[in-house]
Order: structure tokens, then sequence, then C-alpha cells
């Protein structure tokens, strides 16, 4: 399971944004009650299949 980081939030919902697009399921998750999106999660998919989706993370290590 590889984990990636971002920024900020804005690119958080940038990513959400981006495998809505190529309709790759996926759940955001958002801390209650401040409604911050924290964490996003994708089902399990070869990377091949995300495209550049995640091009905009860094791998965390």
């Amino acid at each position: 399971m590889a984990r990636r980081k971002v920024k900020n939030e804005a690119a958080l919902l940038s990513i959400s944004e981006s495998l809505t697009n190529i309709n790759i399921p996926h759940h955001l998750w958002v801390e209650q009650p401040e409604n911050i999106p924290t964490c996003l999660a994708t089902v399990p998919i070869l990377r091949s299949e995300l495209g550049d989706a995640l091009k905009k993370c860094t791998l965390m290590k």
C-alpha cells in the first residue's frame, strides 16, 4: 500500500476531482465537526489505470 501526501486541502480536493473525472471509485474522508478533508482512499487498482491522477502527490517514506 503506497501512501502519498499533498501540500494542502486544495490539492487533495483537486485529486479527488481528477479521480471522479476518470471514473475511479474513491472516498474522501472529511473530519467533523471542522468539515476539513483529511484523507483520500481509492479502490485497489493498478497504477497504470490511475493515469496522472496521483502525479501531484509525493510518496511518503
